[in-house]
C-alpha cells in the first residue's frame, strides 16, 4: 500500500455537482487506486468556480482542499471523490 499521509492526490468527483471534474485532496492515511471518499461544499459558488471542501471518508478525514464544481450548489451540497491511480509517498497522480 503506497502511504500518502499528508500528501496530495488528484481525484476526479462523481456526484451530479461535482461530474468529472478534477482537482486536489489530502489524505491523512495510506491509500490505494479507486478509494472513494465524500467531498463537502464548505461556501456557496457559482458554475465554474473553486470551492473548498471537506473530505469526510476514513481515507480522506477532515482534510481540506478545493475542487471545481460544474454547477451552481449551496454549502453543504456533498459529492464523492474517488482516487485516480497508486502513488508512492510525496507523489502527485493524476
Amino acid at each position: 500500500m503506497s502511504k500518502l499521509a499528508g500528501k496530495r492526490i488528484r481525484y476526479r468527483c462523481s456526484s451530479s455537482t461535482l461530474a468529472g471534474k478534477k482537482g486536489r485532496c489530502r489524505c491523512s492515511s495510506s491509500t490505494l487506486a479507486g478509494k472513494q471518499g465524500r467531498c463537502q461544499c464548505l461556501s456557496s459558488t457559482l458554475a465554474g468556480k473553486r470551492i473548498r471542501y471537506r473530505c469526510s471518508s476514513s481515507t480522506l478525514a477532515g482534510k481540506k482542499g478545493r475542487c471545481r464544481c460544474s454547477s451552481s450548489t449551496l454549502a453543504g451540497k456533498q459529492g464523492r471523490c474517488q482516487c485516480l491511480s497508486s502513488t508512492l509517498a510525496g507523489k502527485r497522480i493524476h
